[in-house]
């Protein structure tokens, strides 16, 4: 699942478009799935460009395309649901920081 999510990522980030939330939970839950809880908050802070630890400041993650010509993954905040709250809610549990999880639950 990692590897698909990491092509996605990669499709996105080579054709300079934002990321929707179906989108982006779908991936955010693949690098879950495999035990990858740090590839589901950088492709979070790249897709919304929110930090993610919960105090909605301003990030500057950059996920670059494979392709030659500059390309990066566009960050929305459209791509903020329930569902990519939540993987990121999973994410910071299973690294263990515990107060980052308080936080992005008060701020849903």
């Amino acid at each position: 699942p990692a590897l698909a999510a990491d092509k996605v990522v990669d499709a996105l980030a080579d054709a300079s478009a934002p990321m929707d939330s179906k989108t982006l939970a779908m991936v955010m839950t693949c690098y879950l799935n495999c035990r990858q809880p740090e590839n589901a908050i950088r492709v979070f802070e790249a897709a919304v460009g929110l930090d993610a630890n919960g105090t909605s400041a301003l990030t500057n993650v950059i996920i670059r395309g494979k392709k030659k010509g500059g390309n990066f993954l566009m960050s929305d905040t459209a791509a903020l649901s329930q569902s990519t709250g939540t993987a990121l809610l999973r994410a910071h549990a299973q690294l263990g920081n515990y107060k980052a999880a308080g936080r992005v639950l008060a701020a849903m």
